[in-house]
C-alpha cells in the first residue's frame, strides 16, 4: 500500500505555478498502510450519529513556501465533508470542524527527490511547506480534537481566523468537533446501490492571498460495511481526484448531469449540478445540488424559472448538519431550519432566513452542498437559474446555467386515468380511487382526473367524467 501511494502521490510532479499552491493529494485512512477511515465511535451504544476522520496528504505545487505557522493564523485549516449518490442525486452527509495545521514535515511524496526544503535543524523547518514538498496528516491527528476549530470563525476568502483559534487545546466527547454522519444515511440495509465520497479541503492565507485557493478540495470514494450490528466501517478505494470537488462524481457517474461553475467577484466558487428524469405520463422529477466550495458570502436563496402552465408539486430540500456549536455567536449552532419553497406563476424558489434577520440563518456556507427538488408535468430545457447572496455586497445575486421545466406542456385527455389516449370502462375505477383518496394520489392522476381545471379532485368533477365517458 505505501508504495501504491507513493506512486499516486508521484502524480503531483506536474508543471509548478508561480506563488504557493497548496493542494490535496490524497485522502487516506488511519495510516499509510490501512484504508480504513479512523472510527471514533458514538456517544454511546444505540446513538444514532458516528464520527469519523479522514487523513489528508497536502502538496505546494507552486514556486514559493507556504506558511505552516501554529503561533499565529498563517498556517492552514483542514475541513473533511462526507456524500452519498443514491437514486439519481447526491446529497451531502457529514461535515466536520476544521483542523488546525501545526507542524510541515517537507516530506517528498508530491515530487520524489524534488522537495527543496532545508535541513531540520534549520530555524524554518517545520514552519513552512516548500515548494515540491508535501505534508501527511493522518486520519488520527485529523480528527485529534484539541487541534479542531469552528469554521464559523474562518473567512474563506482571505483564510483569516482568530489567534489562538477557538476551542484551541479543548477536548469533548466522542462526536464533538469531529466529522459527524447519521447512521441512517450509510447503513448498507437503507441505501442500496449507494456510492459514498469523502472530500477533503485546505484553506490558508497564503495560498488565497496569491490567487491559488481555488484547487485545494480533493474528494475519494468509500466503501461502507457493518462489521458488526449497527458499527459502520468506511475504507477508501480507488484514487483521490485531486482538485475536483465531490460533486462532479455526479456529473461523472450520470452523462444527463448538467454542471455549472461559477467564481463570484472577490469571493469564491459556486457549482450547480441539474438533473431532470422522465417518470412517465408527463411528469418528470427535477433534482439541483448547489455547492459552496470557498464562498465567504455564502448562498440564502435559488430560483428556477417556469412557465405559466407547468404545474409543480412534490417540492423537497436536503441539506447537511452543522454541530457542535459551530455558529455566530460562537457556541450556538449555525441553524438547520429547511429552506421555505415558494411556487408562483413564473418560479420555484427557495430561500433561508435573510442575513438582516439572522445571522446565525442555515445559509450555504463554504465546504457544503444543499440540494433542490420538484416534480414538473413538463419536460427540460436550457435555463437559467438565479443564486441569491446571503451576506450583503454586491453583487447580490448571480445565475447559472440549468435545466428547467419547458413553457410547453404535453397535452393529454381529461379523465383519460390509464393514459391510453381514451375515456372509457378502465378508467372507472381510477377516478373513484382519486375522488375519494385524492391526498395518496400521484400528480399525474390529480391532473387528468381534475375535470374543470380548478385544481381540486372532487365530486364536482364526477358528472364531466362521466360526460367525456365513451359511449
Amino acid at each position: 500500500m505505501f508504495f501504491r501511494l507513493l506512486g499516486i502521490i508521484a502524480l503531483c510532479a506536474t508543471p509548478v505555478m508561480a506563488a504557493p499552491d497548496v493542494i490535496v493529494a490524497e485522502l487516506f485512512g488511519e495510516n499509510f498502510s490501512f484504508d480504513n477511515v479512523r472510527r471514533w465511535g458514538k456517544l454511546s451504544a444505540g446513538d444514532p450519529i458516528t464520527a469519523y476522520s479522514v487523513g489528508t496528504i497536502s502538496c505546494n505545487l507552486g514556486t514559493d513556501p507556504v506558511s505552516w505557522d501554529i503561533g499565529s493564523n498563517n498556517h492552514p485549516v483542514i475541513g473533511m465533508q462526507l456524500y452519498r449518490l443514491m437514486d439519481g442525486r447526491i446529497e451531502q452527509i457529514g461535515l466536520s470542524w476544521v483542523k488546525h495545521g501545526f507542524l510541515a514535515l517537507d516530506d517528498s511524496l508530491c515530487d520524489p527527490g524534488g522537495c527543496t526544503a532545508p535541513p531540520q535543524n534549520h530555524p524554518d523547518w517545520g514552519k513552512f511547506l516548500f515548494p515540491g514538498c508535501s505534508d501527511p496528516y493522518g486520519a488520527n491527528l485529523n480528527g485529534n480534537q484539541p487541534r479542531l476549530g469552528p469554521r464559523s470563525e474562518i473567512n474563506v476568502v482571505t483564510g483569516a481566523f482568530g489567534v489562538p483559534f477557538l476551542t484551541s487545546g479543548q477536548s469533548g466527547n466522542t462526536i464533538y468537533k469531529r466529522l459527524q454522519v447519521h447512521d441512517v444515511d450509510i447503513d448498507p440495509a437503507l441505501n442500496p446501490g449507494a456510492l459514498y465520497y469523502l472530500e477533503g479541503q485546505y484553506v490558508t492565507q497564503d495560498d488565497t492571498a496569491a490567487g491559488m485557493n481555488h484547487n485545494n478540495v480533493s474528494y475519494r470514494q468509500v466503501l461502507v460495511s457493518e462489521s458488526s450490528p449497527g458499527v459502520f466501517v468506511l475504507t477508501m478505494t480507488g484514487s483521490t481526484f485531486r482538485e475536483q470537488s465531490a460533486i462532479e462524481a455526479w456529473s461523472a457517474s450520470d452523462p444527463g448531469v448538467e454542471l455549472e461553475t461559477l467564481t463570484v467577484s472577490s469571493d469564491g466558487i459556486f457549482m450547480l449540478a441539474s438533473n431532470a428524469s422522465d417518470l412517465g405520463n408527463g411528469e418528470y422529477e427535477y433534482e439541483y445540488a448547489l455547492y459552496n466550495q470557498d464562498s465567504h458570502r455564502s448562498a440564502g436563496s435559488i430560483s428556477i424559472p417556469i412557465g405559466a402552465d407547468v404545474t409543480v408539486t412534490n417540492t423537497g430540500f436536503h441539506d447537511v448538519d452543522y454541530h457542535s456549536g459551530d455558529g455566530i455567536p460562537f457556541g450556538t449552532t449555525y441553524s438547520g431550519a429547511d429552506w421555505t419553497p415558494s411556487v408562483s406563476a413564473t418560479e420555484v424558489s427557495w430561500a433561508s432566513v435573510p442575513f438582516a434577520t439572522s445571522e446565525n440563518a442555515n445559509a450555504l456556507r463554504w465546504g457544503t452542498l444543499y440540494n433542490f427538488r420538484f416534480r414538473a408535468n413538463s419536460p427540460p430545457v436550457p435555463g437559467t437559474i438565479t443564486v441569491g447572496l446571503f451576506r450583503p455586497g454586491s453583487p447580490s445575486s448571480f445565475t447559472l446555467a440549468g435545466k428547467v421545466p419547458d413553457d410547453f406542456v404535453a397535452p393529454f385527455v381529461l379523465g383519460d386515468m390509464d393514459a391510453n389516449g381514451t375515456v372509457d370502462l378502465p378508467d372507472i375505477p381510477l377516478f373513484i380511487e382519486l375522488v375519494l383518496n385524492p391526498g395518496s394520489a400521484t400528480p399525474d392522476a390529480k391532473l387528468r382526473g381534475d375535470m374543470n381545471v380548478n385544481l381540486v379532485n372532487d365530486s364536482i368533477d364526477l358528472p364531466l367524467f362521466i360526460d367525456a365517458l365513451v359511449p
